[in-house]
């Protein structure tokens, strides 16, 4: 028997195969899609040392046709997509997983289809060549990626007889013919000594009865083979002896200042449910006062620290200590090291706490007793993989199961956090002429960790204060539940308090039986809404200085599942509380305290000051399409401002003039907010009163207007001079009304349109592996936007392609059936009528609508009515006027490069941002 959550309500079914497959089928009849994942115990490990990357590139091949379904017209992501469904896979180490969701009336088609993945692939030559290309791209497109580079310098420091040691995405390079073996006759092998039925594990959810998907699984899935003739081998040590004991540094592109003190334990892979783990992440990664990282702060030497555990081969399991440092010496980085193993000291002369262990276990149960539902897209990827993992009974609890601490384990473990056996990472931007990466292009070196620094690490030099972690106040004592009434009609938020400068909204959870609540505020600050950046880097230098300063007193009840964000909007900051509502309402008061009493030191000033400086700094190496949708955001939108302009704003802001800001910003405040959860009426109005009173002293004042900026109807064209070598191209198309009727146009454009740029611009001419098109609406402006990043096209030759393909697109419509026409419009209406799975979900539903004035709460409602009556002609008319003439919205073509761009398009205006920003400024929606 599967042991399911008591809230789970669906029924699952465990099975084999004669040939071997293991299967797991769940009957949910309430579904408006059906799911299906397949997940193969094979990926990057199992690549041949001549062929790497060949498991990824299978995975990919796998859409490509099969021997059965080989038309353009079976092309499986299309099938599914105009059936409102998705697909994707992906590859990792040790597995590969493959996932689909589909309407109900299609799950049959669809598993059959889906079948042939396993057991005929047709490896189409044709194919074969245009996936390179694409993979390549993919691999190209991550070259800047911190994370991938470090991976890269960290294999070049393990066992190089270990397949973890070896590059694993796949280029150019690699997934070639070789002695005489093509890359056709190479998949074929893999294929057949992989993806065999006793390795292969599926789940399938729908509403269909167990019985029918049974037949299905039974009609389709027998032909896989059973087992592979090759035999399987035991993996070799990740770390040798000379891969422990030593320091490895990295350059990185960014400005980062971090050290990573890696020690490898004893694996849990076989103990999963123990999670001893658990229990060494805790005391290393708490935060509260005597911490490990309090101590640091107080001694200036960090600024912020993780802990947890990172790869597992089954030997050995890494446990990883990140820490963020003020300053990138040497004697910052020994004085770090010192702090750590002086901590580590300590806890070895300390008892084991047990309630540590025990928190961490009730919370565990509490989260699996309170099970929400997930998508079932997202349920059954999950399931296939922990069905490799866990036995088949534990496959949904097996994450929250924590039997008891393995105390001999304990023991290895403190055994094994000593410098001998530590693998310290140093990340910075310093330059390093020893030695480059292979495949990421990363300088780095490695060193072994000196007799003089174990010495140094190991004797003290501070009075340190560490204090044992104590029992956790905020933690439910015991677990409740929301009794739901049956057939009770689903309610929605009304208005449960009101003055000049307040609003309370209040919803009583009627659908979901966790215990749990959200609480939202939002505060509109007179003295934010200036239209200076100056104002708006000063607020968000006060949340990153208030929630550094509360981060040690509060995280208690973070870490007992309280959690709370604070971010800006364009008028002021909004405080969302979420979790458990036993204690919310007490710590929502406390938290709003902290807020309005803060008080900051010039050193914190310095800190905060120096590290949002360094962020936004960072930004110029993000992705130049994120680069560009960062930009269009800020344009679109009054009382936002670039990241360069926030900088440039920042840099110049002394503590006096922070000073004066920071007692002027609740001195006069608009409140809305909205309380959601188990609570009743009168709960939720002592919240809000409660809310009310600490502001008490503000003076009231109006809510500010948020505005979208509309673009002039002759095209636009700005352009960014970025330092990647990347090109971006962006297409915003902007309806100039804020209409229903626009909207339900501008997403079914979208519908329609996104499958047709996969398939044209990047499979037919393969511009790049980042593109795509997205519905884009800035509040309640709709949008649309076509994107491509590339690394072998310029911006004339991506653009040109994207014209084309927008221009003769009324046509591509023109081939649709009214078969076809009805599934893709119904697709997009399934969407947007599916319920809310979650309290959370359900929350920012609820929280977006007020934002957008939506106080009937059916924004949904009101587009699926304007979606029912717009037929194909209308849509390509529409097509037409968006993308020819310019009569259904204003565009706005967005470019980054390396280096100036030429005026290359003869049918936009090309303008500056400052100049543009000028243009639109005065031409505004609310």
């Amino acid at each position: 028997m599967i042991k399911t959550s008591p809230l789970d309500e669906q029924a699952y079914h465990h099975y084999k195969l004669d040939n071997g497959l293991n299967v797991i089928l769940i009957e949910s009849p309430a579904c408006s899609k059906s799911a299906v994942s397949m997940s193969i115990a094979a990926g990057n490990y199992n690549d041949p040392d001549d062929c790497l990357g060949i498991a990824h590139f299978l995975e990919h091949m796998l859409f490509l046709g099969t021997e059965k379904f080989h038309s353009k017209e079976d092309d499986f992501a299309q099938f599914v997509e105009k059936r409102a469904g998705h697909t994707n896979a992906w590859t990792s180490l040790e597995q590969t997983n493959f996932y689909f969701d589909i309407h109900n009336n299609f799950i049959t088609e669809a598993v059959e289809r889906f079948s042939q993945f396993f057991i005929c692939p047709l490896f189409d030559p044709k194919a074969i060549e245009t996936e390179q290309v694409n993979i390549n791209s993919e691999y190209e497109l991550k070259l800047k990626d911190e994370i991938r580079r470090l991976h890269d310098v960290h294999k070049q420091a393990v066992n190089p007889k270990h397949p973890y040691s070896r590059f694993t995405v796949g280029s150019k390079d690699t997934l070639v013919e070789k002695d005489g073996i093509s890359l056709k006759q190479r998949l074929h092998q893999y294929f057949d000594e992989n993806y065999t039925a006793d390795k292969m594990n599926l789940c399938i959810l729908s509403h269909l009865p167990l019985r029918h998907q049974k037949q299905l699984v039974d009609a389709f899935f027998s032909g896989i083979k059973a087992e592979s003739e090759t035999a399987t081998t035991s993996l070799p040590l990740l770390y040798r002896r000379q891969d422990l004991g030593i320091k490895i540094q990295v350059q990185t592109l960014r400005d980062i200042k971090r050290v990573i003190f890696n020690f490898p334990l004893p694996s849990e892979a076989k103990d999963y449910k123990a999670k001893s783990l658990s229990y060494l992440s805790a005391i290393f990664g708490h935060e509260s006062e005597g911490s490990l990282l309090s101590q640091l702060k107080q001694l200036g030497l960090a600024t912020s620290l993780t802990a947890g555990g990172g790869v597992d081969n089954h030997i050995t399991q890494d446990f990883n200590i990140s820490i963020q440092l003020t300053q990138m010496t040497d004697d910052n980085i020994n004085n770090v090291a010192n702090v750590l193993f002086n901590f580590i000291e300590y806890l070895k002369q300390q008892s084991y706490l047990d309630h540590i262990y025990q928190d961490k276990k009730q919370l565990a149960s509490f989260a699996f007793n309170d099970l929400e539902m997930h998508k079932p897209i997202d349920w059954v990827s999950q399931i296939s993989l922990k069905m490799q993992h866990y036995a088949i009974e534990d496959v949904i609890c097996g994450d929250y199961i924590m039997s008891d601490m393995n105390q001999d384990w304990l023991k290895q473990a403190f055994k094994a956090l000593v410098p001998e056996n530590l693998r310290l990472s140093i990340l910075s931007n310093a330059k390093i002429n020893n030695a480059i990466s292979p495949w990421y292009h990363t300088p780095y070196s490695i060193s072994e960790i000196s007799k003089q620094e174990k010495h140094l690490w190991l004797t003290s030099k501070y009075h340190l204060a560490f204090k044992n972690l104590q029992p956790n106040p905020y933690i439910p004592k015991q677990q409740f539940q929301n009794k739901l009434e049956k057939n009770k009609s689903l309610e929605k938020p009304s208005i449960l308090y009101k003055t000049e400068n307040t609003k309370i909204w209040y919803e009583k959870n009627t659908q979901f039986p966790q215990a749990y609540g959200h609480i939202y505020v939002s505060l509109d600050l007179e003295s934010c809404f200036t239209d200076m950046a100056n104002q708006a880097c000063m607020l968000r230098l006060f949340i990153e200085m208030f929630m550094e300063s509360v981060q040690a007193d509060n995280y208690p009840a973070e870490a007992a599942g309280l959690h709370y964000q604070i971010s800006a909007h364009q008028a002021g900051l909004t405080i969302h509380i979420s979790g458990y509502a036993e204690k919310q309402s007490e710590f929502c008061n406390k938290l709003l305290l902290q807020l309005l009493n803060s008080q900051f030191s010039f050193e914190q000033f310095e800190l905060a000051k120096t590290k949002l400086l360094t962020s936004w700094n960072n930004t110029s190496h993000s992705k130049p399409v994120q680069q560009l949708f960062s930009m269009l955001t800020n344009l679109v939108q009054n009382n936002q401002y670039s990241y360069p302009s926030l900088y440039n704003a920042l840099s110049e802001i002394t503590l006096a003039e922070f000073e004066y800001f920071k007692q002027q910003l609740f001195a006069s405040i608009n409140i809305e907010s909205f309380i959601i959860g188990c609570w009743q009426a009168d709960q939720a109005m002592l919240i809000g009163k409660n809310i009310v009173s600490i502001f008490a002293n503000s003076k009231p004042c109006h809510e500010f207007n948020r505005y979208v900026y509309l673009l002039p109807k002759l095209p636009q064209h700005v352009h960014l001079s970025i330092e990647t070598s990347d090109i971006a191209v962006v297409n915003y198309f902007q309806s100039n009304k804020s209409s229903d009727k626009d909207k339900a146009y501008y997403m079914l454009l979208n519908q329609l349109l996104s499958p047709i740029v996969f398939q044209v611009l990047r499979g037919q001419k393969q511009l790049g592996y980042m593109l795509g098109s997205a519905y884009m609406p800035v509040n309640n402006t709709a949008g649309l936007i076509v994107y491509v990043q590339s690394s072998t096209h310029t911006d004339l030759d991506i653009q040109t392609n994207i014209e084309e393909l927008l221009f003769h697109f009324s046509e591509i419509l023109e081939q649709l059936s009214a078969e076809e026409w009805q599934q893709m419009k119904q697709g997009l209406i399934n969407q947007l009528e599916d319920k809310s799975l979650s309290l959370r979900a359900l929350a920012q539903n609820r929280w977006t609508s007020i934002g957008l004035k939506d106080t009937r709460f059916n924004r949904h409602a009101t587009v699926v009515a304007e979606l029912e009556l717009i037929e194909l002609e209308q849509m390509q008319v529409f097509s037409k006027q968006l993308f020819r003439d310019n009569s259904a919205g204003s565009q706005l073509l967005m470019t980054a490069s390396p280096k100036e761009n030429i005026k290359f398009m003869e049918n936009y205006q090309n303008c500056g941002l400052d100049n543009l920003i000028e243009l639109i400024s005065n031409n505004k929606l609310n």
